[in-house]
C-alpha cells in the first residue's frame, strides 16, 4: 500500500512518526506537511492527527481511506467534527467511544479502540529525548498551558507566574511546556514567560516549543494547567493536578462543556483566579494522595487497560489490514486523474 502521513505540525511527530516507521517495514510511506505532495502521492491510506476538513483532502482523494489518530485527548469542540471526516478514528477506551456515540457521531466506517500512541514511550520509559535539566532533590511543578485565549491561564497568572507556580516553597523546580501554538498565535505570551524565566536557576522553559510533552509529564510531581489536553494525559501518572479555569471560557469557540477536560474538573483542585494557584500547588505537594481515588477512576475510564506502550503497534496492525479494503488499481488510477483535474481547476497547476 501507499500510506501518506500528514505531519501538519512538528509537534505531531511523536504521535505519527512511530506509526510511520512501523508501516515503512511493509508499505510505501510518505511523511509530509505539504498538501500537494500528499495528494500527488495518491495514497491508499492517509493517516493524520489533525482535523482534515479544512484541507479538503477527501475532495482530492475520493478513494483513499482516512485514519485519524487525534492529537491530544481534549474535545476542544473539534473532536466530533474530526471523527466525522475520517473513515477510522483511534480512541483510548470504549468509554471514549461511548462519548462520541451518545452525541450521534461515528466515523465513516468505525472506531479503533487502541490507545493513544504519543503515550507509548512515556509509559514504557522508552523516550529518546534528552533528559530534562532538573536538579536532584527538587519537587517538580510542570506548567503546561494551552493556546486558545478563552481557555488558557497564561494571561491570568501574569507577571508573577513563576512565584505562583512554586507554591511558596524553596525546594520547587518549575518546568514550563507551553502549547506549541502559543509561539505561533501569541508570541508575546511566550516572550513574557521567557523573560520571567531568564537568569533563574529554579525554572526550565522548553527551548523547542514543538518538543514532546510526554517527558515533561513523566518528570512532574504536580501539573498546573487549564483547558489543555495535558490534564487528561497526566492522569496516566496518578499525580496531583491544579486546574486553572479561565472565566472567559464560555466566549471561546473551542470551549466544549461536554468534553472530559471540563466534565472531569474534580480530577484535581480547580481554581478560578491567579491568587489561588500558589496555595493549591502547596496543598498538592504536601498531600499528593489527595483526590487519588478520583484520578484513578478517570484514568480507568479514559485509558481502560491500554496504557501498555503498544498503541502504535495496534494502530499499525489495523492499517496493515486495510489492504483488504483499499480501492483497486483502476479506481486509484481514476483517483489520480481526478486529483490532477481538481488541482488544475483550483488553480494549483
Amino acid at each position: 500500500m501507499r500510506v501518506a502521513v500528514f505531519l501538519r505540525h512538528h509537534f505531531h511527530d511523536p504521535i505519527l512518526r512511530p506509526i510511520a516507521e512501523r508501516l515503512r517495514q511493509q508499505h510505501e510511506v510518505l511523511v509530509s506537511s505539504e498538501k500537494w505532495d500528499l495528494v500527488d502521492f495518491n495514497p491508499h491510506v492517509f493517516v493524520a492527527a489533525e482535523s482534515l476538513r479544512a484541507f479538503r483532502f477527501h475532495y482530492y482523494l475520493p478513494f483513499t481511506l482516512f485514519v485519524h489518530t487525534r492529537h491530544g485527548l481534549a474535545s476542544k469542540g473539534v473532536a466530533l467534527e474530526s471523527a466525522r471526516f475520517s473513515h477510522y478514528t483511534c480512541l483510548t477506551s470504549f468509554e471514549m467511544q461511548a462519548w462520541y456515540e451518545t452525541r450521534r457521531v461515528r466515523p465513516r466506517r468505525d472506531f479503533w479502540v487502541c490507545g493513544y500512541p504519543q503515550m507509548d514511550a512515556a509509559v514504557t520509559f522508552a523516550s529518546e529525548s534528552a533528559p530534562l535539566p532538573i536538579p536532584s532533590g527538587r519537587k517538580v511543578v510542570l506548567y503546561a498551558p494551552t493556546f486558545q485565549f478563552g481557555l488558557t491561564s497564561v494571561c491570568m497568572l501574569g507577571e508573577s507566574t513563576l512565584d505562583r507556580l512554586k507554591g511558596g516553597r524553596d525546594d520547587v523546580f518549575v518546568l514550563i511546556k507551553p502549547h506549541p501554538l502559543i509561539a505561533k498565535h501569541h508570541p508575546d505570551w511566550l516572550a513574557n514567560l521567557q523573560a520571567q524565566a531568564a537568569a533563574r536557576d529554579d525554572v526550565y522553559l522548553a527551548r523547542d516549543v514543538d518538543s514532546d510533552l510526554m517527558p515533561f509529564l513523566r518528570a512532574a510531581d504536580v501539573l498546573v494547567s487549564d483547558g489543555s489536553s495535558a490534564l487528561l494525559e497526566f492522569l496516566a501518572f496518578d499525580r496531583p493536578i491544579v486546574l486553572v479555569t479561565n472565566p472567559d471560557r464560555e466566549k471561546e469557540t473551542f470551549y466544549d462543556p461536554s468534553g472530559y477536560e471540563w466534565q472531569w474538573r474534580d480530577m484535581g483542585e480547580e481554581v478560578f483566579d491567579a491568587d489561588s494557584v500558589a496555595p493549591a500547588v502547596a496543598r498538592a505537594l504536601a498531600d499528593p494522595a489527595a483526590r487519588g481515588e478520583r484520578r484513578r477512576h478517570y484514568r480507568t475510564r479514559l485509558f481502560g487497560d491500554l496504557l501498555d506502550g503498544r498503541s502504535n503497534e495496534r494502530i499499525s496492525t489495523r492499517i496493515d489490514r486495510l489492504q483488504y479494503e483499499i480501492a483497486g488499481p483502476r479506481r486509484m488510477a481514476l483517483a489520480r486523474s481526478w486529483a490532477r483535474l481538481a488541482r488544475a481547476l483550483s488553480g494549483r497547476n
